[in-house]
């Protein structure tokens, strides 16, 4: 007789406290059932996560915000977006459905309030309501509540002109039913009660990656307090609560894009030391071989690019074509990106003391 639905949780779980002597049997029919299920999950899932598509959008230079990199799972390539319209870096995004957000950043003069979105359906920019204040250098995550998606815009820098940038404690949160962001509890400074200390990573480090990927937290790249660029990486199981080595990057890599997509760990472009020291921008794509435990090589993002926003897109969101920039949007573009850049590298630098 089969056993199926919630009731062979019942049995599995609840009978196996008080019936020990069918401890074994019970454990036996547990895994036939987890085999069942996994096998008809990885059937049902396969056909969709072949349509999945990786969309890397922004990164540190104006004319990369431009643009969205999307590596299409079934033809395993990847294209560059036309011009989206984007004119602002360090801002953060999330995906809602078929829309993509962008939320804050920073342009060449000020710090943005503004909210754009993406319609991955057509590849247009449309504007929404601005955040009540202006932010960059955040981060937002998204909340599915009932009938409506909430987004959050969390923390942030507020300030160009001092080393360390006045932080921002506040968080504001969209409603999808009215449009509109809304105050709510700010961050505390000190540890809420509903977080809990957890093992120290092995390497401190900033400006690097992570990712869920198999059930354990991976955690790669980045600096150390010395500005060494770092090969190393780590995984986190978070039953055991211990973090341990992971198999070395191919080169020192920071501001990387790690990225779970179609049961793979890929990591993405970034910053590499290249030698005495000097750091170039890379298209490289490596991806992890279980079998082998070492990187392989796989097919390169279209452009340089490093500090990217990473999203895996569910099969066809993106409908429509990508194509490269034609020559002149190129040359255009890049000439005011780097006027633009180059102003922001005199505010940074003039104002660093």
């Amino acid at each position: 007789m089969a056993v199926i639905g919630p009731f062979s949780e019942f049995l599995v779980d609840e009978v196996m406290t008080f019936c020990h002597s069918c401890a074994e049997c019970l454990t036996s029919v547990r895994q036939v059932i987890k085999d069942k299920d996994d096998k008809s999950s990885n059937q049902r899932d396969t056909p969709r996560r072949k349509k999945e598509k990786i969309a890397l959008v922004g990164g540190d230079y104006l004319n990369l915000a431009n643009t969205i990199d999307i590596f299409d799972g079934l033809k395993k390539s990847w294209t560059l977006s036309e011009d989206i319209g984007i004119e602002k870096i360090n801002f953060a995004s999330v995906v809602v459905g078929d829309w993509m957000f962008i939320i804050g950043g920073n342009s060449a003069i000020k710090i943005e309030t503004s909210v754009e979105y993406i319609d991955l359906k057509s590849g247009q920019k449309h504007p929404l309501k601005p955040l009540n204040q202006a932010r960059y250098k955040l981060s937002a995550v998204t909340l599915r509540r009932d009938s409506s998606t909430e987004v959050y815009a969390i923390g942030g820098k507020l300030s160009f002109f001092l080393k360390a940038g006045k932080i921002r404690e506040s968080v504001e949160r969209w409603n999808s039913k009215t449009g509109d962001w809304e105050f709510i509890a700010p961050l505390c400074i000190q540890w809420r009660n509903s977080w809990t200390y957890r093992a120290d990573m092995i390497r401190g480090r900033f400006f690097h990656s992570s990712v869920a990927f198999k059930g354990k937290l991976f955690i790669g790249g980045g600096c150390n307090s010395w500005q060494r660029i770092l090969i190393s990486v780590e995984q986190y199981d978070p039953i055991a609560n211990v973090w341990t080595a992971f198999t070395e990057l191919p080169v020192p890599a920071e501001s990387i894009s790690l990225c779970c997509f179609q049961n793979k760990l890929l990591s993405m472009g970034g910053r590499v030391q290249w030698y005495d020291h000097q750091c170039k921008y890379v298209s490289e794509v490596w991806e992890y071989d279980e079998t082998r435990m070492s990187w392989k090589a796989s097919p390169g993002l279209s452009r340089d690019r490093a500090y990217a926003v990473t999203h895996v897109i569910p099969y066809d969101s993106i409908i429509w074509a990508p194509q490269q920039l034609s020559a002149g949007n190129s040359v255009h573009g890049l000439f005011s990106a780097w006027v633009i850049q180059r102003k922001i590298n005199f505010f940074k630098i003039f104002f660093r003391k």
